[in-house]
């Protein structure tokens, strides 16, 4: 099953694969909007819409993006320091085998004497 984040960075990966076509700009045409790179305007911004917002529109597609690599790179971090926990906890547990198989071996070793040379 497919965890929420997951989830979530494909339907985001999926609405800016669907969006128009990145760079977007802002600017006076006739009429205030965004436009791609084409020249093409994508929507109109009212005259009231500060201009603060209208770049937060404009750089929003490649702003998502770059979030959305920095949170699947998290995802693969979290992943390879997972395996390396998990790898960690098998040498441990191995040199714990080791220790114990050592002992064994002594025990073993110390009984074939005293059996050989009583």
């Amino acid at each position: 099953m497919t965890d929420p984040l997951t989830a979530w960075l494909k339907a985001v990966k999926t609405r800016l694969t669907k969006a128009t076509p990145r760079p977007w700009i802002s600017k006076w045409s006739g009429y205030r909007g965004v436009y791609d790179s084409r020249g093409l305007r994508i929507f109109d911004i009212t005259t009231n819409t500060p201009d603060e917002d209208a770049q937060f529109i404009v750089h929003a597609p490649t702003d998502l993006a770059r979030a959305v690599a920095l949170v699947e790179a998290a995802k693969g971090m979290e992943q390879a320091l997972t395996r390396c926990a998990e790898g960690a906890f098998l040498v441990a547990q191995r040199k714990e085998l080791r220790s114990v198989a050592k002992d064994a071996l002594t025990r073993w070793h110390a009984a074939v004497e005293r059996i050989n040379n009583p």
